[in-house]
């Protein structure tokens, strides 16, 4: 009865992380109609952990989630827990408190603007259901329905959205309309998170488990996964602007198949593999700082410090507000490139507050000390998020916080890597959308920030599959 009671729960905890990842991008994306929408994800997350522990107590067992993952995630909760403790920081000027209040008017399906208690609560929430995932993801069946799940959803989110711009299908009824397709897809709300969806969820179809590929039935779902990648990416490429998507794409295709077909013909080791990846990281994040000291050195914004900018408060935002009310395109010109300065000051706030943050949410109250661009601080996009998901979280969790998300990350993609066979494609999933955030903000969307916490925990017990290697110990024999 026991046995029995403990499977029931690991069956429950299990499909309710397949229900949460085919619902996700559809309830989770843009600001939903209903708002108990959030409140269902946290309690499903935190309800599917629950019952795994359950599990574990009746079966008299530990949690099968590495140590390197769930000290972490322990730090990262108990960062969560103090915030909720604390009150939402104030607008830092009046300006930036009259210039939000406007574009939420201006542009209702343009925000993700949840209360702190629901926003808090999400990010607790993602942190148990990678737990939960990490734990149930030994089994291969579970494995293989929720990558699977995932990846024909993106694909078919990525198919509405197209069908938007084609046929001009409206967006879903429970969504907050926008103010037009150009910008708004689909249930998210910006076509890039569009794209970082579609790439975060084809390699899962292209790039399958090695072991289901080998009956008719994987043959038959790989086929279709091929086909409909295959079908969608031409238009996707034609209508999505967004130039970084393609070049991810190409990236993701050309890098999994080159890894597969080595694999197939020959060993390749996991520390080439990974070396690759990170030297390919730290270019591209070599890249990026070079673009932020050229926006530092030919368009100087004025800036001098954050408490200079508090004593020329008054004067700052009379000047701001007036450009504000002159333009006709929700946009302040700026010079220098948008992102680059959007990085420049994420960077100073970074500086300024190097530890801990005040959580997530937090940079769009805070960030007018820390520039006097124009853009930066009038365009919902930009107030809202840095497009680097990187420097985001170092400026609203906190470098310490940001170490742990580090070790996560870097925990499940080594475990993906050692067991390549069957981790191939989560590995592609979650390099695509490491990529997309280096340039965009796909990790601030809770549909996406839910994918990739699911993966994360099935990139991670792909280790519990692995044979531990055994310790020899040296015999000494002696005469």
């Amino acid at each position: 009865m026991i046995h029995f009671t403990a499977k029931f729960f690991d069956h429950c905890a299990a499909w309710l992380l397949v229900v949460i990842a085919g619902t996700a991008p559809w309830f989770a994306g843009a600001q939903p109609a209903i708002s108990l929408t959030g409140w269902w994800y946290v309690a499903g997350l935190a309800g599917s952990l629950v019952l795994v522990l359950a599990s574990c107590i009746l079966k008299r067992e530990l949690l099968r989630v590495p140590r390197t993952v769930l000290w972490p995630v322990g730090f990262l909760l108990g960062c969560v827990a103090w915030w909720a403790t604390q009150p939402d920081p104030a607008f830092a000027t009046i300006f930036s408190a009259e210039q939000w209040a406007a574009l939420k008017i201006l542009l209702p399906g343009g925000f993700i603007d949840t209360p702190r208690g629901l926003r808090l609560a999400m990010a607790a929430a993602v942190l148990l259901g990678l737990v939960s995932a990490a734990h149930l993801g030994a089994d291969r069946r579970f494995r293989l329905i929720l990558m699977l799940i995932v990846g024909w959803s993106g694909v078919a989110v990525g198919g509405y959205s197209l069908c938007e711009r084609l046929l001009q299908w409206d967006p879903p009824t429970w969504i907050i309309k926008s103010d037009g397709p150009e910008r708004y897809n689909a249930a998210f709300f910006h076509y890039s998170c569009v794209a970082a969806c579609v790439n975060l969820a084809w390699p899962l179809l292209v790039f399958p488990c090695r072991r289901p590929i080998e009956r008719t039935t994987g043959r038959l779902g790989f086929w279709a996964g091929v086909v409909a990648v295959a079908g969608t990416a031409p238009l996707a490429i034609a209508l999505w602007p967004t130039e970084a998507a393609k070049w991810i794409a190409a990236g993701l295709a050309l890098f999994g198949g080159a890894w597969y077909l080595m694999d197939r013909f020959t060993y390749v080791s996991p520390k080439i593999i990974g070396g690759t990846v990170i030297v390919g990281f730290i270019v591209l994040l070599f890249v990026q700082a070079l673009y932020i000291q050229v926006q530092r050195k030919r368009y100087n914004d004025g800036w001098r410090s954050a408490a200079a900018t508090l004593v020329q408060s008054p004067m700052r935002d009379a000047q701001m507000s007036a450009l504000a009310a002159k333009r006709g395109d929700r946009l302040i010109p700026a010079q220098g490139g948008d992102r680059p300065a959007g990085w420049l000051a994420t960077l100073r706030m970074i500086a300024d507050r190097p530890f801990f943050g005040d959580g997530p949410g937090t940079r769009a109250r805070l960030l007018g000390l820390y520039t006097n661009q124009m853009f930066v601080n009038s365009f919902n996009l930009h107030l809202q998020f840095a497009h680097h998901d990187l420097l985001q979280t170092a400026a609203e969790w906190g470098l310490l916080p940001l170490v742990c998300w580090l070790a996560v990350w870097l925990t499940a993609l080594c475990a993906c890597i050692v067991d390549a066979a069957n981790s191939r494609a989560v590995f592609l999933a979650l390099l695509g959308v490491a990529l997309h955030g280096l340039v965009d903000f796909p990790l601030q969307v809770p549909g996406l920030q839910m994918w990739t916490a699911l993966l994360l925990g099935l990139a991670v017990a792909s280790r519990e599959t692995l044979p531990r290697p055994k310790r020899v110990r040296a015999l000494q024999v002696t005469n």
